[in-house]
């Protein structure tokens, strides 16, 4: 009985030295709808690393683990298709556009943001998507006859 006395003594103490978890509240940006345009955001929970949020909605990608969701802050599959969508989004579901400047945007943008996330601002992605299209016009062309040879055939 001593024993089981000191033991609920130690676990009682052990709690009352337990803190409570702090509750943070974070702003979770809305998604942004087809035709709607606003600066890029990416926030990673302060606690939970792989807790992410954006508002970027996901259409379509290569690479992304779905488990783990975009990324930023490297060069890796998450940050790919997270350029892949921003770029869907803002061309209007160009996927060739999204395609052939989705390394570029992804190495300018996505890899150097810290990785607390970041924003973009919507006239810093709509000017990346026109100088490619003025000085990378072969690497879009080059994309949309690779898509249009890939397409099946109905």
């Amino acid at each position: 009985m001593q024993v089981i006395e000191s033991l609920q003594d130690f676990f009682s103490s052990k709690r009352r030295r337990i803190e409570k978890p702090k509750m943070i509240v974070i702003e979770v940006p809305p998604l942004m709808q087809k035709g709607e345009y606003a600066d890029v955001i990416a926030i990673r929970h302060p606690l939970e690393s792989f807790t992410k949020f954006t508002n970027v909605p996901w259409v379509m990608g290569d690479n992304m683990d779905e488990a783990m969701g975009y990324g930023w802050g490297y060069s890796g599959c998450g940050p790919t298709d997270f350029a892949l969508n921003i770029l869907l989004h803002f061309t209007d579901h160009d996927e060739a556009v999204a395609r052939a400047y989705a390394i570029d945007f992804r190495e300018k943008y996505l890899r150097t943001m810290p990785r607390d996330g970041g924003r973009i601002k919507k006239e810093d992605v709509s000017h990346f998507i026109e100088c490619m299209k003025v000085t990378r016009p072969d690497l879009l062309e080059m994309v949309r006859k690779h898509l249009e040879l890939t397409r099946p055939v109905a």
